[in-house]
C-alpha cells in the first residue's frame, strides 16, 4: 500500500518497453488506473475507471461504498501514449473488505470518450484468471512490468485489511510506488483486464502497513512471501444486471454488501446469537434489551439506532449471560435467568470469544492508545478493556472506571445491578479468566 505515495524522483529501473501500448491506462493522481468496459456493455453508457479502493481513500474494514457522487481527475493515455483529461461524476463501488477495488464512472460516454481522445476501453475478463497466465502491469507513469500469475493466496493481511483469493506475481513483477490500481492485463490472447495490482513486500513490521503477510486458508501462521500481489476482479459479473449496473442484493453477488448503519448492527447480532443454537433474537418496542425466560433476547430499534455496533454486541452478550451464565449453588436465581453481575462476567467472555474470531473485521474500531493495568502491555487486552469502559459509560453517567472496584467488597451476592465500576471489572474478570470480582460476588 505504499504505491499510495507518490515518488517525486523518476523510476530508471524500469524502461519504456518497445512494445508498449498504454491506451485506456489511466493516471488519478496519487494511483493508477484503467479505462474499462464489461463485456457486451453499450458504447452510449456512462464510461468506467477501475483503480484500488485505498485510492478512493483507507477504509475501515468493514467500509463499502456505492453509487455516491465523486468528482475527481483522471488522465488517460493514447495509443501514443498522449494524456487526454476527464473527470469523474460517481463512485459505482468502492470496497478495502476481502479485496481493494474502486470503480469511478466519468461524465462523457463510451462514444464521446472515442470522440474527444480516440481511446477505447480495455475489456474487462468476465472469467478468473490463471495460474501461469502471462501478464502485463503498466503504471500512470507508463512503468511497465512483465511476468506471470503463480499462485493464488487464501488470505492476505496488510494492517488493518484483509484479502481473500489475492494474485501473486511472479518475481519479475517486483513493482515499485505509484503503481497502486494498475489494471493486471492479460497478454495470452486478446488484451484485457483481469485484475487489480494494490501492493507489495516491504521492509516494515510483518503484515503490517506496507509489508503484507500471506496466511494459510484458516487465517494463521503469517509469511513474508517477498512478492507482489494484486486482486481480482471477476467478482464484478456476479452482480452485473442486464443494464449493466452493479446490484449488491442480486443472488449471486460475491462483493461485499454496503449496509445502513442499522442493517449492519442487526447482521452482526444477529451473527452472534447463532452462536448460541438454543437463543432467538427478536425485535422488541420496549426501549432497552432485554431477555425471557424462553431462551429469547430482545432488542428495539432505539437501542440499535442510539449505540455503537461493538457497544450493542456487548450487551447482547450480557442478554446471552442470563441464560448461560453460572446459575447453580449460591448463584442460584430466583427465575431461571443468571443475575446481573453474573451475565457481566459472562459478557466479557462471549464477547471475547466473539471478537477473537471476527478481530478483522473491527480491527478499526477497537484500536485504543489507552494502557490498562489489568493488561500486563497486552494490545488486545487494552483494546478490549477499553471497549468495555466505553461501552458501560454508554449505558451510564459520568466515566467509567474498573479499577476503582478492585477493592470494593459486596456484603454477600448483589442481586441487582452492580454499581457501574463494578460491571466493567466483572466484565473483563470474565474476558480475562479472572474470579467473580467482590463488589458483587461475595458469598
Amino acid at each position: 500500500m505504499r504505491f499510495f505515495l507518490i515518488l517525486l524522483l523518476a523510476l530508471f529501473s524500469k524502461a519504456f518497453a518497445s512494445d508498449l501500448n498504454p491506451e485506456g491506462v489511466a493516471s488519478l493522481y496519487n494511483c493508477a488506473g484503467s479505462f474499462v468496459i464489461f463485456n457486451g456493455m453499450p458504447t452510449t453508457s456512462k464510461a468506467l475507471v477501475l483503480t484500488n479502493g485505498h485510492c478512493m481513500k483507507f477504509m475501515k474494514s468493514r467500509e463499502v461504498h456505492a453509487d455516491e457522487p465523486a468528482v475527481r481527475k483522471v488522465r488517460l493515455y493514447d495509443t501514443k501514449g498522449v494524456v487526454h483529461n476527464f473527470e469523474t461524476a460517481r463512485l459505482v463501488y468502492a470496497t478495502m473488505k476481502d479485496t481493494d477495488i474502486a470503480i469511478y464512472e466519468l461524465n462523457e460516454t463510451y462514444d464521446d470518450v472515442k470522440s474527444i481522445s480516440g481511446i477505447s476501453p480495455i475489456p474487462l475478463a468476465s472469467d478468473r484468471a490463471l495460474i501461469g497466465e502471462q501478464i502485463k502491469i503498466i503504471s500512470g507513469r507508463l512503468i511497465v512490468y512483465d511476468c506471470h500469475i503463480e499462485q493464488f493466496v487464501p488470505k492476505i493481511l496488510e494492517g488493518d485489511w484483509t484479502w481473500t483469493e489475492s494474485i501473486r506475481y511472479t518475481s519479475a513483477c517486483q513493482v515499485e510506488g505509484g503503481t497502486s490500481g494498475s489494471a493486471i492485463l492479460s497478454v495470452t490472447g486478446p488484451r484485457k483486464v483481469i485484475g487489480i495490482n494494490n501492493t507489495a513486500s516491504g521492509k516494515e513490521e510483518l503484515c503490517s502497513l506496507g509489508n503484507p503477510c500471506e496466511l494459510n486458508s484458516g487465517g494463521k501462521d503469517p509469511v513474508n512471501m517477498h512478492a507482489s500481489y494484486g486482486q481480482q476482479t471477476y467478482k464484478l459479473y456476479t452482480c452485473l444486471t442486464p443494464s449493466f449496473d452493479l446490484d449488491l442484493t442480486k443472488d449471486g453477488c460475491q462483493l461485499p454488501k454496503k449496509y445502513s448503519p442499522d442493517e449492519e448492527k442487526l447482521l452482526w447480532m444477529k451473527k452472534l446469537i447463532k452462536e448460541y443454537p438454543l437463543l432467538t433474537l427478536a425485535r422488541s418496542e420496549n426501549p432497552t434489551m432485554g431477555t425471557s425466560v424462553t431462551g429469547t433476547v430482545y432488542y428495539s430499534a432505539k437501542a440499535v439506532e442510539q449505540f455503537e455496533l461493538l457497544h450493542l454486541l456487548h450487551y447482547t452478550c450480557h442478554e446471552i449471560g442470563h441464560h448461560l451464565g453460572e446459575t447453580t449453588g449460591d448463584l442460584t436465581p430466583r427465575f431461571g435467568l443468571a443475575f446481573e453481575g453474573e451475565a457481566d462476567y459472562f459478557s466479557g467472555k462471549c464477547l471475547g470469544e466473539f471478537l477473537k474470531k471476527h478481530r478483522r473485521d473491527f480491527v478499526s474500531d477497537l484500536k485504543t492508545t489507552t494502557r490498562s493495568s489489568f493488561c500486563s502491555e497486552n494490545l488486545q487486552c487494552d483494546e478490549f478493556v477499553s471497549l468495555i469502559t466505553a461501552s458501560i459509560m454508554a449505558l451510564t453517567d459520568g466515566p467509567v472506571d474498573a479499577q476503582a472496584a478492585v477493592e470494593g467488597i459486596f456484603p454477600g451476592i448483589n442481586q441487582q445491578y452492580p454499581e457501574k465500576n463494578c460491571r466493567a471489572l466483572s466484565a473483563i474478570s470474565g474476558f480475562l479468566s479472572l474470579p467473580r470480582p467482590k463488589c458483587w460476588y461475595n458469598p
